[in-house]
Order: structure tokens, then sequence, then C-alpha cells
């Protein structure tokens, strides 16, 4: 008997609250909690993958750079300035400052560097360098021989900081060194094959 009646009142019990359907404030505690860890999950990630896309305006700028440095010298014999060699590529962006406003171009005629400004601190700092130089390479067949080239090099810093960046150890014709990036950065430059 007291079985008949405990599903009787459990069944009128529902009747009487079916036009309430809804959630209990537990439920929607443990649905806020869970969204909460997946935002924390979520979130560093996708901040790191923003300072990326960010950073990749000043490799793809400098790299330009780069590619009309040398070009420049090719026809002019001499390296050109930003804007004597900048094909759609702008002086000053949100992320970057490269000439103009805090960003340093030094060029010589052996030499030119470009050490733009980092506005956020969120991100790495970049420079870069191209110069004229005799180098001994090696051949294919293994011996080595003096070439007149022109060797690039594109830093990165191995921390995001903001301000101006360090320009790279670069020395002009003749010395037969390739040019390298100061310490707290690293040379990402990867020449075309």
């Amino acid at each position: 008997m007291n079985t008949v009646f405990l599903l009787r009142y459990g069944w009128l019990r529902r009747q009487q609250h079916s036009g309430n359907a809804g959630f209990t404030l537990v439920e929607l505690l443990v649905v806020v909690v869970i969204i909460g860890i997946l935002t924390a999950i979520a979130l560093p990630a996708f901040l790191a993958q923003s300072a990326k896309a960010k950073q990749s305006e000043a490799k793809t700028t400098l790299s330009a750079w780069i590619k009309g440095q040398q070009l420049y010298r090719y026809e002019y014999g001499h390296f050109g300035s930003f804007n004597d060699i900048s094909v759609g590529m702008p002086a000053d962006t949100k992320n970057y400052n490269y000439v103009g406003g805090g960003g340093v171009e030094v060029i010589d005629q052996d030499f030119a560097t470009l050490t733009p400004l980092t506005k956020d601190p969120a991100l790495k700092q970049y420079s870069a360098g191209v110069e004229w130089d005799v180098l001994e390479v090696t051949l294919p067949d293994g011996r080595t021989e003096r070439q007149s080239i022109d060797a690039p090099v594109l830093c990165e810093s191995m921390a995001p900081s903001s301000g101006i960046s360090i320009a790279p150890n670069v020395n002009g014709a003749g010395d037969g060194v390739w040019p390298t990036c100061p310490g707290g950065y690293v040379n990402i430059f990867r020449p075309a094959d």
C-alpha cells in the first residue's frame, strides 16, 4: 500500500508542475562554471594566435624590405631608403613603425639596416639588415670560392617587449663575415632556394 501511495503522490506532483518546466539554480550554475572553464582554457590560445598574426606583419614587411634592398642594389649599385624601395609597404601601422615615427633606418654604401619601433609590449621585436660582402662560398662540387653577394639577416626577439629594436650586426664589404643578430634575437630569415 505504501508503494501505491508514493507512486500516486509522485504522479500528482508531476501533473501540478508540468506547466512550470525550467532549470534549477544548481543546473544553471553548473552550466556557467563549465562555460567559464572552457573560456579560461581557450582564451590564452586565442590571444597567442592574435599576437602571431600581428607579428607576421613585421616579418612580411621586413622580408619585402630585404628583397627590395637586394633588387635596388642590383639595379643602382647601392642600397636605397625605405621610400625608394617601398612598393605598397606602409611606413607606419597599428603595431609597428618602420620609419619616420620611431623606427630607424641606416643606409650605407655597403649595408642597410631597419629597426622598427614595436608599439605593443605583447609583440616581439624585429630588425633586418642586408650587407654587400665578399664571402667564401662552398660550391656543389666541394670547392670554395670568394663571391660578391648580398647577405641578409632578419632578427626576431626571443621575448615580447615594446620599444625600438636592436639593429643586426652588419659590417659591410670585404670582411668575409655573414651578418648576425644581436644578443636576445634569433635569425629567422630563410632565403628562397
